[in-house]
């Protein structure tokens, strides 16, 4: 298809002097954690905790379901979908365009991955200033276990992945936001706020799911590395890659996106 070669073309001519977009349209978190993905999920790859299990696939900046929709767009509480930057597992996207994930019967994998690389995680939503990126994606995972009807102690694997350079995650911006008692604190805070409904759900599915889930940073830079020991060249592409990609997004402390 033409218009997909043109694409091509336009794309690597990022951050050339005849680009005509900006870099970031190409060297940013989401394509560095697609071509991750892409490889984890090839034969090459090892024993990885970002390795799709049998039957399982990835997928890029799926929607998941929240629990707090309240009653609609008009209610102050409310919020919409949570736009994951990855997920791994058994699931299946509902009909039409949106990406919106439903896991698989019997499905025992479920990852979510949120990505960074020059910024934080934001500290919280229009309606609810401290429920942080962390804590909504939680929610938003223990939310589908409960609409696709799997019990978290079924799950092989239950993951909640940042991926960022490694001097940030030394620098300690992502511990405390990935702490399961910070976590928890947020989100019964949340559903407080709606209800006996909601009280039951964070007993019956929240908290199964918290203490069954792996909550943790992972650099980009010991992936590449896990990266390069089985596929060399390949390594050293994504090593050039990301390099770019820090270049175009350089860290800023404290900065939410």
């Amino acid at each position: 298809m033409k218009a997909l070669s043109e694409m091509t073309a336009m794309l690597s001519r990022c951050g050339h002097a005849d680009g005509v977009m900006p870099a970031t349209a190409l060297f940013n978190k989401e394509w560095m954690l697609r071509l991750l993905l892409g490889w984890f999920a090839s034969p090459l790859h090892p024993a990885h905790p970002l390795s799709p299990a049998s039957g399982a696939k990835w997928y890029s900046e799926g929607l998941l379901a929240s629990r707090f929709v309240g009653d609609g767009r008009s209610d102050p509480r409310a919020e919409g979908f949570t736009r994951s930057d990855g997920v791994i597992g058994h699931f299946h996207l509902e009909s039409g365009e949106r990406g919106d994930v439903l896991l698989d019967a019997g499905a025992t994998q479920f990852v979510v991955i949120e990505a960074k690389l020059g910024s934080a995680l934001s500290l919280g939503t229009k309606n609810a200033p401290n429920f942080d990126q962390a804590a909504r994606n939680v929610a938003c995972m223990a939310h589908l276990l409960e609409v696709s009807k799997i019990r978290p102690e079924s799950l092989t694997t239950l993951s909640f992945h940042v991926l960022a350079p490694a001097k940030r995650i030394k620098q300690g911006i992502f511990s405390k936001q990935l702490e399961k008692e910070g976590i928890r604190n947020k989100v019964r805070h949340r559903a407080g706020s709606f209800g006996t409904a909601h009280r039951s759900w964070i007993t019956s599915w929240f908290e199964p799911a918290l203490a069954r889930m792996t909550i943790s940073a992972l650099s980009w830079e010991e992936l590449i590395s896990a990266i390069g020991l089985a596929d060399e060249p390949w390594g050293l592409e994504l090593k050039k890659f990301y390099n770019q990609c820090l270049t175009s997004n350089p860290p800023r402390l404290n900065r939410p996106g």
